[in-house]
C-alpha cells in the first residue's frame, strides 16, 4: 500500500512537471512570435510577451494607446520607452503611479520640454536624474537646480554641465541674459574645478573675467597646454603661481615664463623647478 502511494506521487510530480514545463514552452513561442506580429498578442495573459509587442517594427499607434492602460506597469514603461510614444501619450504616462513608469517617460527624447519640467519636480531622485540626463531638459530647471540649495541635486546637474560643454554654455547665457553675474561667474568657478570636466569648458574660462574662475582653470591637471601658456602671462599674481605649480605645465612655458616673469617670488619657484629638471637629466 505504502509503495503503491509512492508510485502514485512520483507520477502526479511528474505530470505537474511536464504542465509546467508546457506551460513555460507556450508563453516563451508566444514571447518570440510577439515580436513578429504584435497586434495578435497584446492582449496575451503574460505581461513579457505584452512588452515583447512594443519591440517589433510593425508596433502601431492605436496598440501603444492600448498598452498604456496595461495592468504592468512593466508593460506601462515599456510603452514610455518606445520611440513611436507620441507626446499625448508621454504626457499620460508621466502621471502613473509607477516611478519606474515616469522614469521612462523621462529618459525618451521624444518627450515634450512641458512634461520635463513636471518631471524635474517628482519625488523620487531616480525620476529627477533622468530628466538631468535627457537631451531635451529645459534650461530652466537646469538653471533652478544649478542654483538649488539642495547639495543633492545641485551635484548631479553640475556633473552633467561638466561634461557637457554645449549644455554648459547655454546655461551660462541664459543666467547672463538674466543679468545674475555673480550666480554665473560662482558656476564656472564651480565647473572648472572639476577634475572630469570637459577641456573645451576650460579653453572657454581661460579668458574668463572672473580671476577667481581662471584661477581654478590655471590649477585644473586638465586645463590644455595652449590654455596654461595664456594663463603663464596673466596679469594676476596668484594665477600665475598656480600655472607653475599645474602638473601639465610643460618645461617650455616654464622657460618662457622665466625670461619675463618680475615677481621675484614666482620666478624663484620656476628656476627651482628648471634646476631640478637639469639635475634629474643629469643624473639620467
Amino acid at each position: 500500500m505504502r509503495n503503491n502511494c509512492i508510485i502514485i506521487t512520483i507520477f502526479i510530480l511528474f505530470f505537474i512537471c511536464c504542465d509546467t514545463s508546457h506551460a513555460q514552452n507556450s508563453w516563451e513561442k508566444r514571447y518570440h512570435n510577439a515580436h513578429i506580429d504584435p497586434q495578435k498578442y497584446i492582449s496575451d495573459p503574460h505581461y513579457l510577451v505584452r512588452g515583447r509587442t512594443l519591440a517589433s517594427p510593425n508596433i502601431k499607434i492605436e496598440d501603444l494607446q492600448i498598452l498604456m492602460n496595461d495592468s504592468s506597469w512593466y508593460v506601462r514603461s515599456k510603452v514610455a520607452e518606445c520611440k513611436m510614444a507620441t507626446a499625448e501619450i508621454l504626457s499620460f504616462l508621466a502621471k502613473d503611479k509607477n516611478f519606474h513608469v515616469r522614469k521612462s517617460v523621462a529618459e525618451n527624447d521624444n518627450t515634450p520640454s512641458s512634461v520635463l519640467s513636471i518631471l524635474a519636480l517628482d519625488e523620487r531622485w531616480q525620476v529627477k536624474f533622468s530628466v538631468i540626463e535627457s537631451k531635451s531638459i529645459p534650461i530652466s530647471i537646469l538653471y533652478f537646480w544649478s542654483t538649488s540649495e539642495s547639495h543633492f541635486t545641485k551635484k548631479e546637474s553640475m556633473y552633467r554641465l561638466a561634461h557637457k560643454f554645449s549644455l554648459f554654455k547655454k546655461l551660462i547665457d541664459f543666467i547672463n541674459e538674466k543679468q545674475e553675474v555673480e550666480m554665473a561667474d560662482k558656476i564656472c568657478a564651480e565647473i572648472a574645478a572639476y577634475s572630469s570636466v570637459d577641456p573645451k569648458i576650460l579653453e572657454f574660462l581661460a579668458d574668463h573675467r572672473s580671476w577667481e574662475v581662471r584661477l581654478e582653470v590655471a590649477q585644473n591637471s586638465k586645463t590644455p597646454i595652449n590654455c596654461l601658456q595664456k594663463l603663464a602671462t596673466d596679469e594676476d599674481d596668484s594665477i600665475r603661481t598656480e600655472v607653475v605649480s599645474n602638473s601639465s605645465t610643460t618645461i617650455k612655458i616654464l622657460q618662457d615664463m622665466a625670461s619675463c616673469e618680475k615677481d621675484e617670488d614666482i620666478k624663484e619657484e620656476i628656476e627651482e623647478i628648471l634646476n631640478e629638471n637639469l639635475s634629474g637629466e643629469s643624473n639620467d
